[in-house]
């Protein structure tokens, strides 16, 4: 099929509709409000993209970090990169209190895609945020040593600029789309036009995006996939207006989210099971009921486990707001893949829990509700979108698996990533693996799932399982039980790794008391293995209870597993109690 390219629907797009506001960004406080009209950001792009060509000597195909905090500086830095065809790296700024935090994954992003320059704009530059990182790094030698390009400064050129108007080959790299480093380093994912091409037309055909009155509203950070090709890119290929707001702002007052869903009669919108939680956790039935979210039709849920307690409780809660409950849209997808790999799941599906621990045996499922410990209750995640191939194959015979079971997912279709930046084999690993009877190549994407009905439905991770004692256990089973077994416990703050060798799972707790007495610790640990006896049937696990803030997460949130057990392993873990309950370490 031809598809125009994502810098052709942008030209398009501004000569159609020049005036209309394409992005709207949020400041902080919730009302301070930024906008750029289709030509704004057009002609803003393109005056960047003629500068980094013409006054900083930069060549296509190289790559630049960019360094932005949330806001529309951001957007046209990206856009302006794009139109030039040098390769854009979105990265988290640095942490403003803690620079030394964040560090090590910058330098390593630095390194690994061979940047020749740091874009970033005058809010953070000239901050004491900036001042204060320079002045803490600079002596150690540790910060890199590239020019900085401060876009916002850039001045406007009258006249013709000399920008090519690119009409880039599919397989040119587009950006540079870094994993959150989740289960292992980050790495750089290739993202060519061609895939954008792709990915910006499937999700018109799958009627996610409308462009006449659509408005997308998201506060996942700017570098991260969810948000930016399925916010920022969309937008500028013509899918809806994008409105967005900083993840600070909406952590630190969720019902901002619901407030701007409301004002704007928001159409679209996505977030982590957690955003959802926390939408419900942290604001009032008087809050809620002045919300207005009958405009709504996309209410995404990806990016992680999908939880039957979440999605009760928001539909629930949100009824007196008029969501209408098929908006709720469980969805798959993965950097690797450009994000989309189904979309519209509607189904729910229980099962036998341990029939869901045998890799390669089938799955037993009802669409009843779940009615003793032994069941587990998951969402269909829809079916393949239009193009994408999916099989389930087992992970240790590559052989493809019959429908109905438990096995890795593979994915082949034009929005396939190119593979990872600078790493041959890993790349071939990963991207071109081959399945009897398949001419094509596929993605692995280390994913675990079963297709049911024709839906995708994730049970897990391949680089997460815990394997104790022949069982195959879920860590984000073991997480949300011992999160919802006691108050006491910080939400989103549980995380579980199992270590073979002692046929032992343990669980790593922060608690809301920044100093809990041993006393506490104790009755959480006891009530968290009632719990997980109930409800997973196992029988013990060692509760490790760390200070608040040391569960190590990626930049998007995700738990980080392997990091915190290397840690764990190599005495690091800084902790204020082991309990190991009745079963001492083996």
């Amino acid at each position: 099929m031809k598809y125009e390219s994502a810098l052709a629907q942008f030209r398009s797009l501004n000569q159609k509709y020049p005036d209309r506001v394409l992005y709207t960004s949020i400041a902080e406080n919730g009302k301070d409000v930024s906008t750029f009209t289709t030509r704004q950001a057009y002609d803003r792009a393109e005056q960047i993209a003629h500068a980094l060509i013409n006054d900083y000597s930069l060549k296509s195909g190289d790559r630049v970090l960019l360094v932005y905090p949330p806001g529309l500086e951001f957007v046209e830095a990206f856009i302006g990169c794009l139109m030039a065809g040098i390769i854009p790296v979105p990265v988290p700024p640095p942490i403003p209190l803690r620079p030394d935090l964040g560090l090590p994954g910058y330098v390593s992003t630095v390194t690994d895609c061979q940047a020749k320059a740091q874009l970033t704009c005058q809010s953070y530059s000239v901050s004491r945020t900036f001042g204060r990182i320079l002045g803490i790094l600079k002596p150690s030698a540790k910060w890199p040593d590239l020019p900085w390009i401060v876009t916002d400064k850039i001045q406007v050129v009258s006249g013709k600029r000399s920008v090519p108007e690119l009409d880039p080959e599919k397989n040119q790299i587009a950006f540079l789309q870094y994993t959150s480093g989740s289960t292992r380093a980050p790495r750089g994912v290739c993202i060519s036009f061609g895939n954008l091409r792709a990915q910006t037309y499937l999700l018109k055909t799958d009627n996610l995006m409308k462009w006449d009155g659509g408005v997308g509203v998201f506060w996942m950070p700017h570098y991260h996939d969810f948000a930016l090709i399925g916010g920022i890119i969309s937008a500028m290929c013509g899918n809806y207006e994008v409105v967005l707001f900083s993840a600070s702002s909406f952590l630190k007052r969720p019902g901002l989210w619901g407030e701007i869903l409301t004002r704007y009669r928001a159409t679209h919108t996505g977030a982590p099971d957690f955003g959802y939680h926390l939408l419900i956790k942290k604001t009032t039935p008087e809050e809620r009921a002045k919300w207005d979210l009958s405009s709504m039709t996309v209410m995404m849920n990806a990016a992680e486990p999908i939880r039957q307690r979440t999605v009760d409780a928001l539909l629930q809660e949100l009824k007196p707001a008029r969501l209408n409950p098929d908006a709720f849209c469980p969805s798959y997808g993965l950097a690797e893949h450009t994000i989309a790999v189904s979309v519209h799941g509607k189904k729910r599906f229980t099962f036998k829990r341990d029939t869901l621990e045998k890799l390669g045996q089938k799955a037993h499922w009802t669409r009843l509700p779940a009615g003793d410990p032994n069941e587990v209750t998951l969402f269909g995640c829809g079916k393949p979108c239009e193009g994408v191939l999916v099989r389930i194959v087992d992970p240790e015979t590559l052989k493809e698996l019959p429908e109905g079971h438990v096995g890795e997912i593979w994915v082949d279709s034009e929005n396939k990533a190119k593979g990872y930046f600078g790493r041959p084999d890993e790349s071939a690993a990963r991207f071109e693996a081959k399945l009897e009877g398949h001419t094509n190549t596929w993605l692995r994407t280390r994913d675990l799932g079963v297709i049911c009905e024709g839906e995708i439905v994730i049970t897990g991770r391949l680089d997460d399982l815990l394997t104790i004692r022949g069982r195959n256990i879920y860590p984000q089973d073991a997480e949300g039980w011992v999160a919802d077994a006691d108050p006491r416990v910080r939400p989103g703050r549980v995380l579980a790794f199992g270590i073979q060798e002692q046929n032992q799972v343990f669980i790593v707790v922060e608690l809301k008391e920044e100093k809990p007495s041993e006393e506490v610790m104790s009755e959480v640990a006891s009530n968290a293995r009632i719990v997980l006896l109930q409800e997973m049937g196992l029988p013990e696990a060692v509760f490790i209870f760390v200070p608040q803030g040391t569960i190590p997460k990626t930049t998007s949130g995700k738990l980080q597993r392997n990091r915190c057990r290397a840690d764990w392993l190599a005495g690091k873990l800084s902790h204020f109690k082991v309990d190991q309950g009745l079963r001492p370490l083996e």
